[in-house]
Order: C-alpha cells, then structure tokens, then sequence
C-alpha cells in the first residue's frame, strides 16, 4: 500500500533548499529501513496482533511498534 504523505511545489528552489529537501528525504529513507528492519522478525506476530476484522489496523500497527 502506497501513501501520499506530503506534497509540496517549490517554485525554481535554491541549491540550499534542495539539499535540505535531499537530506530530508535521506534521512526519511534510512529510518523507514531501521523500522522495516526491526520488525522483519516479528512481522507474525505483529499481523495476528493487528489485525481487526481480517485487516490491518493502523492504530494497532502503530501500537506494536512503539514498543520496537
């Protein structure tokens, strides 16, 4: 599942902007990883907690994870 999480238009940015831009998305990149890394091995356990009428829960996913 995809999901648009911030749209922005920046008209003609500077250099300095779009390297805040890139580090940003940098940055955003590597913690997804770390995320999608820590919980590979409990990925399981984390759908049979989660799950809320045979789908996904955001809120009980976001729950599970705050204890990773």
């Amino acid at each position: 599942m995809v999901m648009k999480t911030a749209v922005f238009k920046i008209h003609n940015p500077s250099n300095h902007k779009k390297a805040v831009m890139d580090y940003a998305f940098k940055q955003y990149t590597l913690a997804y990883d770390h995320l999608l890394n820590a919980v590979k091995h409990k990925l399981e356990d984390m759908k049979e907690k989660s799950l809320y009428n045979n789908r996904l829960s955001d809120n009980n996913v976001a729950t599970y994870l705050v204890g990773v």
